[in-house]
Order: C-alpha cells, then structure tokens, then sequence
C-alpha cells in the first residue's frame, strides 16, 4: 500500500512538471515555426501538420492574410487519381473579415492548415498566371502542373471565384 502511494505521488509530479513544461519532454526536439511543438516533415523536407486529420475554422485561420494577393478570392481543388479518392484537396478563401486555407495532398503526404498552409500554397498560387478570361484547359493544365496531379487523375474539380465577382467551375 505504501509503495502504491509514493509510485502514485511521483506520477502525479511528473504529470505536473510535464505540463508546467509545456509537455515537451526531451527539450531536443526541433520546434516548428510558431514555436508550439515539434516540426514534422515527409521525408522531402516538405511540413506537415501532426495535428488532427479534420480541421476547424480555428486550424485553418489566416494570421496576417494582407500578404496574400492573387487574382482570386477562393479557390476550392478537389483531385482523385485511380488509387485514391480526394488525393489532393485545396481549400483557399479571402475575404476582408475571415481567411482561411488548407492543403491536403495525400500523395506527397501533405497536411497544412492555416499559415502554414498559405505558405505552402503561396508558392504555387504565385506561379499562376491566368485569370478569369484564360481558357478552362490552360487553368486546369497550370493548375495540375502547379499541385503535381497526374494528367491520369480521374476526377479534377476546381471552383474559383475570382477577384472581380467572377465565379468558374473547372471538371476534368
């Protein structure tokens, strides 16, 4: 019984040095970019989120979206190739009030919410450079080189409203 009480007496202070710690055992690890835990990465040296597979609004929340200008204000990809279904999901929306953005490329083995999202896709959206006049297969031609989609994939869904009040579907 003795025994029992210290065993559980020293658990509970190292539950509680841990959390006064911040739960970060080793204090080796790598922190990611905001500082709140560790960094992962899929091997390419490409982040990931370690966080939950499903996002909130919260997760996916834009801190500073002023940065971010392209010739759209939402962009909704949606990409199946023959081995898996929603193997590339792009969710990206600005407007004055609320941003949010979220990358999910199952195949590279992506997970991004939020910032570290509108990094990722900040790249890509940056090197296109057609708007809502550009003819539907030179978008989805630009847009399948600039996320890696094989010209194989069996389903490519693509909404953009566009800076100007525009809205396109693109469908391969």
């Amino acid at each position: 019984m003795y025994k029992k009480s210290i065993g559980l007496i020293l658990v509970s202070l190292l539950v509680l040095a841990l959390a006064a710690c911040g739960g970060n055992e080793s204090g080796n690890e790598e922190s990611n970019s905001e500082g709140t835990g560790p960094a992962e990465s899929t091997g390419d040296g490409t982040p990931t989120d370690s966080g939950q597979s499903e996002t909130t609004e919260n997760d996916s929340t834009i801190s500073n979206s002023d940065e971010y200008t392209y010739q759209f204000t939402s962009f909704d990809l949606e990409a199946d190739i023959e081995d898996s279904n929603d193997a590339v999901e792009v969710d990206y929306e600005m407007d004055s009030d609320d941003s949010e953005a979220s990358y999910l490329d199952n195949i590279q083995g992506i997970r991004l919410n939020g910032d570290e999202a509108m990094e990722e896709l900040s790249n890509i959206f940056s090197s296109f450079e057609f708007d809502q006049d550009t003819p539907n297969e030179e978008v989805l031609n630009a847009v399948m080189d600039g996320f890696n989609i094989p010209d194989d994939a069996k389903n490519v869904d693509l909404e953009i409203n566009f800076a100007d009040g525009t809205e396109k579907d693109y469908k391969q």
